[in-house]
């Protein structure tokens, strides 16, 4: 039972954690099935290459963006964590 009090956190972090995860994790889902439905529409004209490409274009830029607001995000934190209130509003604006 120590090794549990020593390396996992009380039930309510969890159960905020999870609140948290679930919107991104549906958002990661719907994204997929929408990309599989384009994929399957495109294979009915032939136009998979095309598609594929598009996909690909699509999943750079969404990493481009993540990785642009974690930037943003860590910047926010550490200003908070300072009580540094205006860096912390330019960074978000």
């Amino acid at each position: 039972m120590l090794f549990f009090k020593k390396y996992f956190s009380n039930v309510t972090f969890y159960k905020h954690t999870g609140l948290i995860m679930l919107p991104i994790a549906i958002q990661s889902i719907i994204t997929s099935i929408s990309s599989f439905i384009d994929t399957m529409m495109a294979s009915q004209i032939d136009c998979i290459s095309a598609i594929g490409t598009a996909l690909q274009i699509d999943a750079l830029m969404q990493g481009i963006a993540f990785g642009i607001a974690a930037g943003i995000n860590i910047f926010i934190v550490q200003y908070f964590g300072a009580n540094d209130y205006q860096n912390m509003k330019r960074s978000f604006g």
